[in-house]
């Protein structure tokens, strides 16, 4: 299981940009200290703040799930990466799906104290039912290696909180293969649904209409790499049931020290980092499902660390391309779990994880 932990690793935390690509090209080891003033990026909550409400028709956009609710994320996501001195690497295609099950809805939301304002949630289960990758540059052997480390991995079940203006709350693994994850497939894990919560997207609190700008940032922490990540977003049309909105991104960390991308016990000096990104999604009105969705991405670091007392600088670039679109499930294949529904849902951070619902049978692509 270790070897399948370190491959999903790999494949699950792509969206990680530069952080994770450099663990497959630097060969550096720091063994020289160095110190860095890293300024404070805050540890506090993102915010949102609304330039332009749009013109008329305008509607509040918010995650008005129901108990029951159930749909299915299909998620593909292509890299590559540069490092200065190599060829570049095209990684392989990663494709998952997930289902979720909403089983506390916002009819009856968890409610929370958060920064000085109560916040609403939403809790869902999510079970992870394919996981796989796909490539032309690789050899077949090495790509059916990679997918048979994956399969230990179907059926990992997660628990969501989310609120309603679509911030991922919090969410963590609760079972691999039916059974308790170890500590080492935990934290390997958690880390990749840790991606999903940084995802650059709000709503508004405000009914906005086409034309709407607004802008969320918040301070961001990616293994162990400390920035800011900024969206810039824009209402491009509205319907009667679904949205489309355009979104721009930058990612900045100053200089800072960081873990060794292949050694944890050891640091390295991160000397640069910068991110920009651009896509599109088109919502549904009432539930904020993604139901086209694109966003591409490129970022730069350089690092520095010391082999054998010399400096050493590894550049690393990386582009990102990830698609992804929600299908709902009926309603009568979507079952909320029982031990969760109605007011013995506990709120996030209390209590031990309990048994998901079955995943549902539908004829979804």
């Amino acid at each position: 299981m270790r070897g399948a932990s370190k491959s999903a690793r790999a494949a699950l935390l792509s969206l990680a940009l530069g952080c994770a690509a450099c663990s497959d090209g630097c060969n550096c080891r720091r063994q020289k200290p160095v110190s860095a003033v890293v300024p404070d990026t805050g540890t506090g909550e993102g915010r949102v703040d609304i330039s332009a409400t749009g013109r008329e028709p305008r509607a509040k956009l918010e995650v008005a799930r129901f108990t029951g609710y159930g749909y299915r994320v299909f998620v593909t996501t292509e890299a590559s990466l540069g490092i200065q001195g190599q060829m570049p690497l095209r990684m392989p295609t990663a494709q998952a799906v997930i289902q979720f099950t909403t089983v506390r809805g916002m009819a009856n939301p968890i409610a929370r104290q958060h920064g000085g304002r109560e916040q609403r949630l939403i809790e869902e289960r999510g079970i992870v039912e394919k996981l796989e990758t796909q490539s032309s540059e690789l050899p077949k052997q090495a790509v059916d290696q990679l997918n048979l480390s994956f399969k230990p991995l179907v059926g990992t079940t997660a628990r969501q909180f989310v609120a309603e203006d679509g911030e991922v709350v919090e969410i963590r693994t609760e079972l691999v293969g039916g059974a308790q994850p170890t500590p080492e497939q935990k934290s390997i894990l958690d880390a990749a649904w840790d991606v999903q919560k940084k995802f650059p997207f709000r709503l508004p609190s405000e009914p906005i209409g086409p034309g709407a700008r607004w802008r969320f940032s918040e301070p961001v922490e990616l293994r162990g790499v400390r920035g800011i990540q900024v969206a810039d977003m824009t209402m491009t049309a509205l319907d009667d049931s679904t949205a489309r909105i355009r979104i721009a991104i930058r990612h900045q960390a100053p200089r800072q020290e960081v873990p060794h991308p292949l050694d944890p016990r050891q640091t390295a000096m991160l000397e640069h980092y910068r991110g920009d990104g651009e896509g599109e999604l088109t919502i549904d009105r009432t539930t904020a499902l993604p139901l086209e969705a694109r966003l591409a991405t490129s970022a730069s670091l350089r690092l520095s660390a010391f082999v054998d007392g010399a400096p050493q600088v590894l550049v690393v670039n990386a582009i990102v391309v990830t698609r992804a679109r929600a299908v709902p499930i009926s309603d009568a294949g979507a079952q909320p779990s029982p031990s969760t529904s109605g007011a013995e849902a506990e709120p996030p951070g209390s209590g031990a994880a309990q048994n998901p619902a079955p995943p549902a049978q539908s004829s979804a692509p």
